[in-house]
Formats: C-alpha cells, sequence, structure tokens
C-alpha cells in the first residue's frame, strides 16, 4: 500500500512534464552548456577588426539555435485547437523580422546585415517558443534553476581567472583599478550577467522551495556580490537600486523585507572581502602583462599554490558562513508575518525610502565620507564618477554620431550594422568603436522610426501590459512569472548605455522572457467564427515558420561551410601549399556566402602578392576583379578603398593611387595613414613633373598637396576642441618625414 502511494506522488510530481517539453528543455540545456564556451555568441567585432571571422562563427553557433527553436513551436501550434490573442502577437512580431530582411536589397553593409537577418530570426523563434511555453510553469521553473546552475559554475569559474589559475585574454582588464571580465572579456557585460545571477537568488530565497534548494542560491550570494564589485561596473552598481525598486513595487511588505535584508547581508561580507581578491587579481594581471610583453607564455598558478588556496578559502568560506546565517534567519523570517493590510499604500513605503536612501547615498559617495569603510577601487570608482568622464563624455559623442548617420535613412533605418559600416565616415574625433553603445540607438539606426516603433514600442507594451495584468490579479500564480520580468527589464535597462544585447546570450534570455509574458495574454479569438478560418491561420503560420527554419538552416550550413574554407585557406597559405589551391577554397566559400567582404579581401591579397612576386598580368587582372566584387559587396567598408589603392600601387599607377586616397580621406577623415600615403605618393608625381618641367603637373600636386594639408589642420583643429577627459588610441598626426616633405613643396 504504501509502495503504491509512494508512485502515486511519483506521478504526480511528475505530472504536466510531456516529451515535448522535455525537448524544450533540452534544447536550453544545450544553449546554456554552449555560450560560456562562444564568448556569449557575441556579435558585435565588425568589419573594422580582423577578429570578425572568430566571432562570426561564435555567432552562427547562436543562430542555429533558432532552427530547433522554430520546429518545436511549428509541432506545438500544429497541434493546437484553439488560437489565442498570444497566438496573434506571435503573428504579429514578424515584423521584425521583416525589417531586416527588407534591407537584404539594398543596406549600408549586406554582410553585417545577413548576419542581423538571421540574428532577428533567431530571436523572433525564442520569443515564440516563449510564447508558446508561458503557462508550463514546471518547465519554467526548470529553467530558472538550470540557468542559475549553469551560471554559478561560470562564476566559480571566473575566479580562476583572477586568482591565476587559468588565462583567457582579456579575462582581467585594467581601469581605475583590475575589472574581473570573466568570459565575456568585458567588464559590464559580465556585470549585468551577475545581475540577472542576483535576482534570481534573491527572488528564489523568498519563494517556497526546499531548504536544500535555497541553500545553493544562499551560496552563491557572496561569490555573485563580490564578482560584482570586481567588475568595477559603475553602471551595474548605480542600476542595482532602479531595479531593487521595481523589484519591491512588485512584492508585498514581508518579501520587501526579506529582499533588502538578504542582499544586505550579501553585500556586507562581498564589500569585507572585496580589497583582498582586488590585490590578488591585480597581480596576476601584472604578471601576466610582464609575460606578455616579454614574449613568453602565460603560466597559470596551481589552485593549491598559496597565493590561490588563500583567495578560494577566503570566497568558499566566506560564502559558507553566510549560508548558515541565511539558513538560520530564513526560519525565523518564514513565520514572521507582517501586517499591511490596515494601509492602502504601506507597500510603497519601502520603495520610496529606498529611493530616498540610494539618493542620500550616492551624495555621501560622491563627497568622499565613506572612503575609510569602502574598498579602494569602489571609493576611487565612485569618486571619479561625474558626467565629465571619459565614459559618460565618449558615449554622448557616439550618440551625436549615431544622429548624423539616422538622417540618411530616417525611416527604415540603413540595415544591420549601419553603425559599424558608417560611424568612420562621421566620427567626432578618432575613436575606434563597433558598437554605438546603446541598443536603442542600435536599433534607431538598423530600423530607423519605424523599426524603432514597432520594437521598442512593442516590448514595452508587452511588459506594460503583464504589469497591469499582473496588479490586477488577472494573471494565475503571477508571482512565478515574475523573474521573466525582472531579468530582461534588468538587462534592456543597462543595454540604453551599453552593447550588452550584441551578446546574443542575453539577447536570446531576452526576447524568450518577454515572449513568456506576452503568452499571459490567452484570450480566444476565432471562438465566434467557422473553424475553418482557426485552421487556415494556423497552418498558415505552420508555413511561414516551416520557411523561416529551412532558410535558417541553409543560411547557417552555409555560413559555416565559408567560414571552414577560410580557415583552410589561411592555413594552406601558412603551410606554404599550391597558390590555386588555397584560393580555391575562397572561391568555394563565395558560392556559399555572395560578396563575404573577408573572402574577397584575402582573394584580392593573395593575387595582388602573387603579382608583386611574379609580375604576371593575369594576377592584376584577377586581383582587380576582386577588388571590384569588394567594392561592390561593402561600398561603405574602407577594405575595398585599400585593396584599390594596393592594386594600384603594386602595378605603379600613382595616379589610379592618389585617386584612391583622395577618397579615402574625404570618407574617413581621421585616418591618418591616407593622409601621408596621399601626400607622399603626391609628392612622388610632384618629383617626376618638376624633372620633367611640367609646371602646370607640378601645379596640379601642388593644389592637391595644399587642400589635403588644410583639411588635416580643420579636422585637427577639432581636435582641439575635444574635452580632455577624452583618449584616443588613434594617433592624428602627421609624421616629421611626411611633414618634411610638405615644407620642401611649400618652399
Amino acid at each position: 500500500m504504501a509502495g503504491k502511494q509512494r508512485k502515486q506522488k511519483s506521478k504526480a510530481a511528475d505530472h504536466g512534464i510531456s516529451g515535448w517539453e522535455w525537448l524544450v528543455l533540452a534544447l536550453f540545456t544545450f544553449y546554456l552548456a554552449l555560450w560560456p564556451f562562444q564568448f556569449a555568441f557575441f556579435n558585435g567585432a565588425g568589419l573594422h577588426s580582423d577578429s570578425q571571422m572568430f566571432f562570426e562563427e561564435k555567432t552562427y553557433y547562436g543562430i542555429i539555435l533558432g532552427i530547433p527553436a522554430l520546429l518545436l513551436v511549428l509541432i506545438k501550434v500544429a497541434g493546437n485547437t484553439k488560437w489565442e490573442k498570444r497566438h496573434l502577437i506571435g503573428c504579429i512580431a514578424l515584423v521584425w523580422p521583416l525589417l531586416y530582411f527588407i534591407h537584404s536589397f539594398h543596406a549600408e553593409s549586406t554582410y553585417l546585415n545577413r548576419i542581423a537577418f538571421h540574428n532577428s530570426i533567431l530571436l523572433y523563434s525564442f520569443f515564440v517558443l516563449g510564447i508558446v511555453v508561458s503557462g508550463l510553469k514546471q518547465v519554467l521553473r526548470k529553467l530558472i534553476h538550470l540557468y542559475y546552475g549553469v551560471g554559478s559554475i561560470v562564476v566559480l569559474y571566473s575566479f580562476a581567472y583572477l586568482l591565476g589559475n587559468r588565462y583567457r585574454l582579456d579575462a582581467l582588464s585594467f581601469n581605475e583599478g583590475v575589472r574581473l571580465t570573466s568570459i565575456f572579456t568585458y567588464a559590464n557585460a559580465y556585470a549585468a550577467f551577475l545581475v540577472t545571477m542576483l535576482l534570481i537568488a534573491l527572488y528564489q530565497l523568498i519563494s517556497p522551495n526546499k531548504h536544500w534548494i535555497r541553500l545553493a542560491y544562499a551560496f552563491m550570494l557572496v561569490p555573485i556580490g563580490v564578482s560584482l564589485l570586481l567588475t568595477l561596473s559603475r553602471g551595474a552598481i548605480l542600476m542595482l537600486p532602479v531595479i531593487a525598486v521595481i523589484v519591491l513595487l512588485l512584492v508585498n511588505i514581508k518579501k520587501q523585507l526579506q529582499i533588502l535584508i538578504y542582499a544586505a547581508l550579501a553585500f556586507i561580507p562581498s564589500f569585507a572581502i572585496q580589497s583582498f581578491l582586488a590585490d590578488k587579481g591585480l597581480e596576476v594581471y601584472n604578471r601576466i602583462q610582464t609575460q606578455l610583453s616579454e614574449n613568453q607564455p602565460i603560466k597559470n598558478i596551481s589552485f593549491f599554490a598559496s597565493e590561490s588556496i588563500t583567495g578560494w578559502l577566503l570566497i568558499i568560506g566566506t560564502a559558507l558562513a553566510l549560508t548558515a546565517v541565511i539558513y538560520w534567519l530564513s526560519q525565523y523570517m518564514d513565520k514572521t508575518e507582517v501586517g499591511e493590510k490596515s494601509h492602502r499604500h504601506a507597500r510603497f513605503y519601502i520603495p520610496i525610502l529606498l529611493v530616498c536612501m540610494a539618493i542620500i547615498g550616492f551624495v555621501i559617495l560622491r563627497a568622499g565620507l565613506l572612503n575609510s569603510i569602502l574598498p579602494d577601487q569602489i571609493s576611487d570608482r565612485f569618486n571619479n564618477f561625474s558626467f565629465n568622464t571619459h565614459s559618460v563624455l565618449e558615449r554622448y559623442t557616439f550618440y551625436k554620431d549615431a544622429i548624423t548617420i539616422w538622417q540618411e535613412n530616417k525611416w527604415l533605418g540603413g540595415g544591420g550594422g549601419t553603425w559599424e559600416a558608417l560611424y568612420d565616415h562621421v566620427q567626432s574625433y578618432p575613436y575606434m568603436s563597433s558598437q554605438p553603445h546603446s541598443y536603442i540607438v542600435e536599433l534607431f539606426l538598423d530600423t530607423g522610426i519605424i523599426g524603432l516603433v514597432i520594437i521598442v514600442g512593442g516590448v514595452l507594451y508587452l511588459i506594460g501590459n503583464f504589469i497591469v495584468r499582473l496588479s490586477r490579479g488577472a494573471i494565475q500564480g503571477g508571482a512565478d512569472y515574475l523573474l521573466f520580468l525582472l531579468i530582461p527589464v534588468s538587462l534592456l535597462l543597462h543595454s540604453v548605455i551599453d552593447f550588452e544585447m550584441s551578446y546574443m546570450f542575453f539577447s536570446i534570455i531576452v526576447f524568450f522572457s518577454i515572449g513568456v509574458l506576452a503568452g499571459q495574454q490567452r484570450e480566444a479569438i476565432f471562438h465566434e467564427r467557422r473553424g475553418g478560418n482557426l485552421q487556415r491561420a494556423k497552418y498558415g503560420m505552420v508555413a511561414v515558420w516551416g520557411v523561416m527554419t529551412i532558410y535558417l538552416f541553409i543560411g547557417g550550413i552555409n555560413s559555416f561551410a565559408a567560414h571552414s574554407n577560410y580557415n583552410k585557406s589561411i592555413g594552406m597559405m601558412y603551410a606554404q601549399q599550391p597558390f590555386n589551391q588555397l584560393n580555391d577554397k575562397l572561391e568555394e566559400g563565395l558560392t556559399r556566402v555572395h560578396g563575404h567582404p573577408f573572402l574577397l579581401r584575402q582573394l584580392s591579397q593573395n593575387y595582388i602578392a602573387a603579382f608583386q612576386q611574379t609580375g604576371e598580368q593575369q594576377y592584376a587582372v584577377t586581383a582587380r576583379k576582386y577588388v571590384d566584387e569588394l567594392l561592390a559587396a561593402e561600398p561603405n567598408s574602407s577594405m575595398g578603398i585599400k585593396a584599390r589603392y594596393q592594386i594600384a600601387i603594386a602595378e605603379g599607377d600613382l595616379e589610379e593611387a592618389v585617386v584612391a586616397m583622395d577618397l579615402a580621406i574625404s570618407t574617413y577623415p581621421y585616418e591618418i595613414g591616407y593622409y601621408e600615403q596621399a601626400i607622399t605618393n603626391r609628392a612622388k608625381l610632384w618629383d617626376a613633373a618638376n624633372s620633367a618641367e611640367d609646371s602646370k603637373a607640378k601645379l596640379e600636386q601642388e593644389q592637391a598637396i595644399s587642400r589635403i594639408v588644410a583639411q588635416y589642420d580643420e579636422y585637427k583643429q577639432k581636435l582641439a576642441d575635444i574635452p580632455k577627459a577624452i583618449s584616443y588610441i588613434r594617433v592624428f598626426e602627421l609624421s616629421d618625414q611626411v611633414k618634411g616633405i610638405v615644407e620642401k613643396i611649400e618652399q
């Protein structure tokens, strides 16, 4: 009898987890296991960076996840017997990838828009998947646990970078102190991830979970808290009070108090151990920099070495101590009742108080009154914060330059990657940034006013609609969905001033979660009409999703094939294999992805090099063919102009070379190399005219050089007006040799 009861309980526990739902969990397990090894599917290196080919592969590992997501949606919806408002929202959201599809015919960067179009299908697929699974609370709870479990491994593993047990390029950076960037290699992105982990941990601690589950969440509070402090991310830390207020407004007074107490308990010990760990990280960072400067291999420290184990013991010991405190405290707090029914607006008191405390706390921090208490890195970071810091001024400049770009394509934008394609055409000083540092600005440039209204307006509507329904009690078990509100809101808030959404790991989470919120709109449609309308709508959407799945599959396969052929060609070149064979690989890649700029550039460089070595004209002709294709494929990229200049120099055609550099100077006014090449080559033409006693040609070159110098002086003067807080890596100063050429000609 007892055995039978146990079996019944077991069946009840597993009730609701169907085969389809296990497939959803399998997809997310694969996704969460994959992203730490793929740089969080970063999609943002761009045309200016040779690392784009490295990150393109990582991007497509993320994009192909849209294939199983769409298949799962297709299977589920095909079996639906009713059509609800949430399904209609999924249909309307097709406008999103459609915006990028339209730009496939004319974009500022065809290559980047192609990736953006594939990415939009991926995010749409997870958005619709969120809609479909929105009512499956068991699945959603398991997804939260799964996310947190993998995230905890990432957080703990990241300390191996800090303590020198493992090495990854840029996992530690330095800016007003050592900064932990982890697998994201960008401190603000890691901070955004840690905020999502903190939200989950705090919310799960106040939720009715089993004791061992709550203890697992409690244990990670210190590692998460101290990691957040070690990122030195001002944006994330300043955003915390905003997110905290949103969280508190959505729960009752008892849970408000619990959240604040647990958060305080997390950060007090985190502040206490931050300095010690920061010093350890600084030692590791300095050692790595020394080894890199001396071209030595990076040597990792043993986990059990004294300089490492002390850090690990401090982290684990502090985490265990806090876990014990929370275990004891939670037993008391769970039994404590807090009266709030007598006061209608009682739940607003604590959020209002928190806002006041945050403002006062910020003023105190800025005044330096807590310097003796806070870790040096933290106090210095906040003391230096103002609207006159380089990060604020740089972002302001990016946004101002973005407005200039937007004016070229106001309504529909310039397609995916518009900022990356055009920023160096209009930049206010010689910065390098493949990202506009704002998701809003990125959407604004890519999709114009229409796209911004549709996408941002749609997101705001879905979030707002969910909050209204939740406040009215219209969502059954609404508390189970709060994390799917808080996580995307926290990420989107931070992405307003940064580029977290360029990490597809984040964008998948955001739009899946918003899909879960949209899925709460369950009003039936077609309920008073003939069943034929339902069938037509259902199978129409299934057909569309099927086409999108096939397209994404073909696009993904072609991209991987092109990337593979590129890598094989580079490997063959280093192995000094036959010239024709390595070019065949590149040409084979072009049959998969037409107009791929990096393949075209490599082909043009190969044939230019062959022409320079052999002098055979057929190589020059072939090189020009690929240069022309590169210019046609990516007219806004400097790759084409550089290739055109290289072939002209190789053929000894200085006239064409100076024309190419004149175009380059007018298009990229802050690239000093173009000025120097233009002046140097025109000086050669001037010498030739002088030797031939051709006064007309000589005067023509003198006037051309004067125009180049005048433009250089104009842009040099603009730099004098740039705030001193802004620093830039690219030098904008003519070399002494070129200055000597100018002086000689002007005499």
